[in-house]
């Protein structure tokens, strides 16, 4: 699997978790410098979930442990009833 692949299949599999999101693309404005990255910043993310309660927090928690089963591995935060994916210069395969 490429990179990319990775990367569109992790935004499949967000479309089909039922859990409330927002995105928006990262520009290149949003930096200071880019250097090469393995996916290219015309594709870079941010991702916020907004689960409703336990069970939804829980489809997002299985959904990253089984990307990372699959050596998919990106920046991600929780708090304040949002948990925040990070689809940037952090995205790669390991």
């Amino acid at each position: 699997m490429t990179t990319k692949e990775a990367f569109d299949l992790v935004l499949y599999e967000i479309a089909q978790l039922d859990v409330p999101y927002a995105s928006r693309k990262i520009t290149l404005e949003d930096l200071a410098s880019v250097p090469q990255y393995p996916l290219d910043p015309k594709h870079w993310v941010h991702v916020s979930f907004r689960p409703f309660n336990e069970k939804d927090k829980s489809k997002v928690q299985n959904l990253k442990a089984e990307l990372n089963k699959q050596r998919i591995h990106f920046d991600s935060a929780e708090g304040m009833s949002i948990i925040d994916w990070e689809l940037d210069w952090s995205f790669k395969l390991i």
